[in-house]
C-alpha cells in the first residue's frame, strides 16, 4: 500500500459533518510549526522568566515587586508592536 493510499485509509471527518468536510493528515504540519514565530504568550512568558524562573512561588514575592515587574514588563518596547510599548500599541488601536 503506497503513502497515498495510507492516508487516504486513515483520513477522517472534521466534527462539521454536515459540511461534509475531509481532514487528511499533513507531514509537513511538523515541519511548518518549527518556522512559526512565537505566540505572543510564549514572548511574554519568556521575558517573566527573567524575572522569576520557572516554579518560581509567585506568593513569597509582595505585591509591589510583582507590580513592578509588570510595569518594567509593559513599558518596555516590543520588535512585533513595531518597537512600541504596549501602552502604546492599545492607545492607537482605541483611537
Amino acid at each position: 500500500m503506497d503513502r497515498r493510499a495510507r492516508s487516504l485509509k486513515t483520513a477522517r471527518l472534521s466534527p462539521s459533518l454536515e459540511r461534509g468536510f475531509l481532514t487528511l493528515p499533513c507531514p509537513l504540519d511538523k515541519v511548518n510549526r518549527q518556522f512559526q514565530a512565537p505566540r505572543p504568550n510564549e514572548n511574554t512568558n519568556g521575558l517573566l522568566r527573567q524575572y522569576f524562573p520557572k516554579g518560581t512561588d509567585l506568593s513569597t514575592h509582595s505585591a509591589e515587586d510583582l507590580e513592578a515587574v509588570a510595569r518594567t514588563l509593559n513599558t518596555r518596547p516590543r520588535k512585533s508592536l513595531n518597537w512600541r510599548t504596549p501602552a502604546e500599541a492599545l492607545d492607537q488601536h482605541l483611537r
